[in-house]
């Protein structure tokens, strides 16, 4: 009976271990429309306008649309048809720039396509830095023996408004550019999220909802590791430069729903949407205003 036993189980592991083709017919609801716009508002007004793929079989990958119709409006109405430049970037033909202050949406046709438009999106005024700090020597909280230094940043808050920022920080030696690691001085380093300000790309996103008294003060430390991957000019400026932006609430959003790397590949993490103001499609269209400020390092 024992051995009866044994080889009922063995064969249900074979046969239970056998490979079997499985035929999953994933959704797709057909081609559309992508849109994508992260602009400056000293910019000159443009898009870039792609299109979706199926997630199997074969397609053709095309550098973006270049047959589209894409109409620019703002609050009171049209305003000019945008120019098919390259590489699916459609561009003012006029060389208009956008308009700190103003709302514009952008209303896309291609043959073959449902039509796509943007949500009417505000184009943010430059952020008002009252002080930035940079200098005193401090030590990394990543890793520790690493010479770093603290940077403050003091913005004053459009008070009765409600507002969203980035800082972008990168280190400059010659003509190569890198980026650094930024640690906070002002809370711990835990696994709970922060509610005050998140990181996007390495890049520190906040809301005003943390201000007080119209003001919001960073407190962060950058780590100035010389340990880099390929040969630089030491002989070269050094410096270090500091981007505030002033964002969209859309831009904001669209950064709070971006898939991180370790979110990419862990295997089983429930997925979710991307954050788009597009209609009839997908993507993104915000506005930022910066203002940029440079420490040098070594001359």
């Amino acid at each position: 009976m024992k051995q009866l036993i044994i080889i009922l189980l063995s064969f249900l592991i074979l046969v239970g271990c056998k490979e079997r083709g499985v035929n999953l017919q994933l959704p797709y609801e057909g081609d559309k429309l992508v849109l994508f716009g992260q602009v400056n508002t000293t910019d000159t007004v443009r898009i870039e306008v792609q299109k979706t793929y199926p997630p199997t079989d074969k397609s053709t990958y095309i550098e973006g649309i270049a047959n589209a119709t894409v109409g620019l409006f703002d609050e009171h109405g049209f305003l000019e048809t945008l120019k098919y430049h390259s590489k699916g970037i459609y561009m003012s033909g006029s060389g208009r720039k956008w308009l700190s202050g103003s709302r514009y949406r952008i209303e896309v046709e291609a043959p073959g396509l449902p039509p796509a438009s943007t949500a009417l999106e505000m184009m943010p005024t430059a952020p008002v830095v009252i002080n930035y700090e940079f200098g005193r020597s401090i030590d990394s909280k990543f890793n520790p023996g690493t010479p770093s230094k603290e940077l403050i940043i003091s913005i004053q808050d459009h008070l009765n408004e409600e507002n969203y920022y980035m800082v972008i920080v990168k280190r400059s030696i010659g003509k190569d550019t890198f980026g650094t690691s930024i640690f906070d001085l002002d809370r711990p380093m835990d696994d709970f999220e922060d509610p005050c300000q998140f990181r996007y790309r390495s890049n520190i996103v906040l809301s005003d909802l943390c201000a007080e008294n119209g003001k919001i003060i960073l407190r962060k430390g950058v780590e100035l590791n010389d340990q880099f991957g390929k040969e630089v000019d030491w002989t070269a400026l050094d410096k270090v430069t500091v981007s505030t932006r002033q964002i969209s609430k859309s831009y904001y959003e669209f950064c709070k729903t971006y898939y991180t790397e370790s979110e990419l590949i862990t295997a089983f993490m429930p997925p979710f949407p991307r954050y788009t103001n597009i209609t009839g499609g997908y993507g993104i269209f915000t506005g930022y205003n910066e203002i940029t400020k440079e420490f040098i390092l070594k001359k």
